[in-house]
């Protein structure tokens, strides 16, 4: 079923949650590591990106791309909301 744009940010949510999970378990590194960076505590880490709820600010999200090391690309995906090679829409 296609997506609807009623529900555009609910699936960037979603999506980010799910990219940033790819992210982390491609470099080899942990949730715990990525919170340890972002500076709070794994379970709070975890409750943030679970069922696509990804509530970062701005600080913890540049903490992250650059603990991830994340690619220009990458990063446009992130923020446009363009997971996949295909736009939320």
């Amino acid at each position: 079923m296609p997506r609807i744009t009623a529900n555009k940010y609910q699936y960037i949510e979603k999506d980010a949650a799910s990219f940033i999970n790819g992210k982390t378990r491609g470099s080899d590194k942990e949730d715990k590591d990525v919170a340890a960076v972002i500076g709070i505590a794994p379970s709070s880490y975890c409750l943030r990106k679970r069922n696509g709820r990804f509530k970062m600010d701005y600080i913890e999200l540049v903490k992250i791309i650059e603990y991830l090391d994340m690619s220009d690309e990458d990063i446009i995906c992130l923020m446009r909301g363009r997971f996949k090679g295909k736009a939320v829409v």
